[in-house]
């Protein structure tokens, strides 16, 4: 097409659109989170009825650490019965630097025992849309 006969038919909607407000002219403001999904690897360790029980503790232990501590937010298990690869999620704090969340989900006695795995993302959401219990709040 016509550059000129192009920037013609944009003229009306240029026209239409007026000019833009305040708010058209503000940056979004975004909070940062990092949410790390527990994944069953294709082939997870099995160490018997009593460890595995030991290391689900262990694991619930790691996740209310996490909570008591000011790093995670909010935690839970999946329920999805057609897949069993994702069984959970920790939303922790987006002003952690990306290698201590790392750290801290790798810690996760299952993780380590080669029960899941973590998949890390940073996700964003609207500044302020989101409230969570208050916790004791740690700054690293």
């Amino acid at each position: 097409m016509n550059k000129a006969i192009l920037l013609l038919a944009l003229l009306p909607l240029c026209a239409m659109a007026g000019e833009p407000t305040a708010a058209d002219r503000e940056v979004p403001q975004f909070d940062k989170y990092y949410m790390v999904f527990l994944m069953r690897p294709d082939e997870p360790e099995d160490y018997g009825s009593e460890r595995n029980t030991e290391l689900q503790a262990e694991h619930r232990a790691h996740l209310r650490w996490l909570w008591e501590e000011g790093y995670a937010l909010v935690a839970g298990p999946f329920f999805v019965p057609d897949s069993d690869k994702m069984r959970g999620i920790v939303l922790l704090r987006g002003d952690l630097e990306k290698e201590k969340a790392r750290e801290l989900a790798e810690m996760d006695p299952r993780v380590k025992a080669g029960q899941l795995r973590v998949d890390i993302r940073e996700w964003y959401t609207g500044a302020g849309v989101l409230a969570f219990p208050q916790q004791p709040s740690k700054s690293d």
